[in-house]
């Protein structure tokens, strides 16, 4: 997989099927390497993306903005700025109110400044005018993703699973008719059978 440039949004993850967990202490410690509070975490055999729960105020533009002007006088190589990696990655998945919406649902954000668009515009603001760097945990996270977006398959198991294993009345109402179906086989198999028997 060539080096990725940007991640898919919430959205567009969720519908390729991936799920999204807020990334708790006992998770940072499963996962080598998740003790920094703005890393994440990929799961490719349960497709789970692993997120740090964000509180998101009216301070938490300025915090994060005095975090990347420290970020940018530090130099360094590209591991030294996990700040701003985190920032562009949370950009990209939070392209829409509806992607907020949806990891607020999913515990990832908790939102205190009123609405879903105000969100949605704070993350897609912070990152303007910055570098388009990624450090290597968030470079090789990307790339599982886009591995599992690729996969066709993925796609469609998530498609079908949204449209009927969601709805729990369509399943049932899809299993009585396979029955009803495979019972109408069976006596007319029993029947065929039975004539058979009284012509001989």
């Amino acid at each position: 997989v060539e080096s990725p440039t940007h991640f898919l949004s919430a959205m567009e993850l969720q519908n390729a099927g991936i799920q999204f967990k807020p990334m708790d202490g006992r998770t940072r410690r499963r996962h080598k390497g998740g003790r920094s509070m703005v890393s994440v975490k990929y799961d490719e055999r349960r497709a789970v993306l692993y997120i740090p729960k964000i509180r998101v105020g009216d301070e938490t533009e300025g915090f994060f903005r005095n975090l990347i002007a420290y970020e940018s006088q530090k130099g360094g190589d590209v591991d030294e700025v996990g700040v701003l990696s985190y920032l562009r990655f949370m950009n990209s998945l939070v392209d829409t109110p509806e992607d907020v919406a949806l990891l607020v649902e999913k515990g990832v954000i908790a939102q205190d400044i009123g609405s879903n668009e105000e969100v949605a515009m704070m993350w897609n603001q912070l990152c303007v005018n910055t570098m388009r760097v990624w450090n290597r945990p968030y470079e090789r996270v990307a790339k599982q993703l886009m591995r599992h977006t690729r996969r066709k398959t993925n796609t469609l198991k998530a498609e079908f699973k949204r449209t009927y294993l969601s709805r729990p009345w369509f399943l049932v109402s899809l299993l009585s008719a396979a029955s009803l179906i495979i019972m109408t086989l069976v006596i007319m198999l029993y029947t065929i059978a039975l004539y058979e028997k009284e012509v001989k």
